[in-house]
């Protein structure tokens, strides 16, 4: 059957009444369904494709759609709601059934279901969830608004709500965060972020509301390192005393900066002694029996021991200190550029931490910005390794509210030393990508938008993005993917960060573990993974021995802050 669609002028709808043979009318299509006004269906309706409704949609039985629903206005379901895509609703959304969706939801209007909530990715959500069954989520949850559910809550990823949390069953979930609304129901299975982390129970005569307090298995803090590449004992106190008050208060947007930037060192580290290795088999032979599990790598400077990151986490830095310092002197483009290649200039003269084995096209195009080049010429025309993008993530963080800058700074800053249109495109997907979830978007949104932004400076690189998350979603095993994608080129790098993304947004151990364990230019891979996956989940996801470990955790943790 070919594709039904009704679209065009503004005014016409989709009308579907009974045609025979159902009890209630079935109406099935087999292809997308794009509708410019409204839809209406009398019966059930099934859509085998994606459906973009730019009006309302209204389904008097049961709706069942393949793949993703867009949804401009309102949608109303009689019946139950099943989704094997995603939910994008602009408007409100009111089900008499349940609502099961296997991808993630958006929305700016509320959510207010009679059955259950089911949600196998991620939920963003500006309004509010009213819920008469269960909600059960497999991803993170964002909301804006107020929850309130007359079953149980369970959230396998983190839990961030800013307004009232009402649960009269259990509430379960990884972490939660909240912004100062009522809390009720029973004591919260995880832990606290400077807002939602237990409630009371009321007992038989109605529950009592509590001020959301802070869960009391308090979050694991790093110890702490101080500028340069060592500290003393008292350093140390200090520091850690100051770490543990800072990570108690941070705000949810705050502990996405901080996981991003720790998260890019820490993958880079974990990777720093798995790069140059040729195969899997050899990784497995080098780290028997299964492969880098934890840092393979020490070194000891000054009394202190730490886990040395590489070039990348060394200019990821340079980039993010020129654009808070341009930041605060409200710098236009090309006086922030000319910062971060003035901190380049220096970098390969006196790097700090010494030289870390950097790439020849960095070192040729910081070496031509010496020379006088300007910086838009400085990188070379076919350049298209992956030393720009590796260090592309600060972008995103500073300019989460405004990805339209994130994105062209970004790839403006490639200039200086790569100038491919893959190297570019890279760098375009890893700003937007780290800006959309430093914001609180949902991952598969940001997947999403990243392959959109690449695609904009090279269709081929796009292409290459999306196959991989498409490996992602069937299951497609590292020892292919990766083997495919070994990341020496821009392009293989960002699409195995999409990749490796896309399987572990809500399991940052596994995401950088997964990345350090390839072939090829694993550090790079896994700094891309970690600043996202970092960006996603924020500090507390990574591993407390990790952030401990990694090279001047504590220099890197104050600059984060500063964002």
């Amino acid at each position: 059957m070919s594709d039904e669609r009704a679209g065009g002028g503004s005014g016409e709808q989709l009308e579907l009444s009974a045609s025979g043979g159902g009890n209630p009318p079935v109406k099935v299509i087999e292809g997308d369904v794009r509708v410019s006004a409204s839809a209406r269906v009398e019966g059930e309706a099934r859509v085998g494709g994606a459906a973009r409704v730019e009006g309302d949609v209204r389904v008097e039985g049961e709706a069942v759609v393949g793949a993703d629903l867009l949804v401009e206005g309102d949608l109303s379901v009689d019946g139950d709601l099943r989704l094997a895509g995603d939910l994008l609703a602009d408007g409100d959304v009111e089900l008499d059934g349940d609502l099961t969706v296997k991808g993630d939801i958006l929305s700016d209007g509320d959510i207010a279901s009679d059955g259950d909530l089911t949600v196998r990715g991620d939920i963003a959500l500006d309004g509010d969830i009213d819920i008469d069954g269960d909600v059960r989520f497999g991803g993170d949850a964002r909301v804006a608004g107020s929850i309130t559910s007359d079953g149980d809550l369970r959230v396998a990823g983190n839990l961030v709500i800013d307004g009232d949390l009402i649960v009269d069953g259990t509430l379960t979930a990884a972490s939660t965060v909240g912004g100062g609304g009522e809390v009720e129901g029973v004591a919260a299975a995880g832990t606290g972020s400077g807002g939602v982390g237990s409630g009371t129970s009321g007992g038989g005569g109605g529950a009592t509301a509590a001020r959301p307090v802070v869960s009391a298995r308090a979050p694991e803090v790093a110890a702490p390192s101080v500028e340069g590449d060592g500290y003393s004992d008292s350093e140390a106190a200090l520091a850690a005393s100051a770490a543990t008050a800072a990570t108690a208060a941070l705000t949810p947007r705050s502990a996405r900066n901080v996981g991003a930037v720790l998260g890019a060192a820490i993958g880079d580290a974990m990777g720093h002694p798995t790069e140059f290795i040729e195969s899997f088999e050899e990784l497995r032979e080098k780290f028997a029996p299964s492969g880098v599990t934890g840092y393979a790598l020490y070194w000891e400077r000054d009394g202190a021991r730490f886990a040395p990151y590489t070039d990348d986490t060394q200019m990821a830095e340079i980039v993010l200190q020129s654009l808070l310092d341009s930041r605060a002197a409200d710098e236009h483009l090309g006086s922030s550029m000319q910062r971060i290649a003035n901190g380049f200039i220096s970098w390969m003269e006196e790097p700090q931490g010494g030289h870390r084995a950097p790439g020849n096209a960095c070192l040729a195009g910081v070496q031509a910005l010496a020379d006088g080049a300007h910086w838009s010429e400085a990188g070379g025309a076919k350049a298209g390794g992956c030393g720009s993008v590796m260090r592309a993530y600060p972008f995103g963080l500073v300019f989460a509210d405004d990805i339209a800058r994130a994105e062209r700074w970004s790839v403006a800053h490639s200039k200086l030393t790569h100038r491919d249109p893959i190297a570019l495109a890279a760098c375009a997907a890893m700003a937007v990508g780290v800006a959309h979830v430093a914001a609180g978007r949902a991952p598969r949104y940001a997947l999403s938008e990243m392959v959109g932004a690449a695609c904009r400076y090279s269709p081929s690189t796009a292409v290459m993005m999306a196959q991989a998350i498409d490996d992602a979603d069937s299951g497609v095993g590292p020892e292919q993917t990766l083997e495919r994608l070994r990341g020496w080129a821009a392009h293989e790098a960002i699409a195995a960060a999409c990749y490796l993304f896309a399987r572990h947004h809500n399991d940052a151990r596994a995401a950088i573990l997964e990345a350090a364990n390839t072939p090829g230019d694993s550090d790079s891979l896994a700094t891309l993974v970690g600043a996202l996956v970092g960006a996603h989940l924020g500090e507390g996801a990574l591993p407390a021995e990790w952030r401990r470990d990694v090279e001047r955790s504590g220099a890197l943790r104050a600059l984060a802050l500063r964002i």
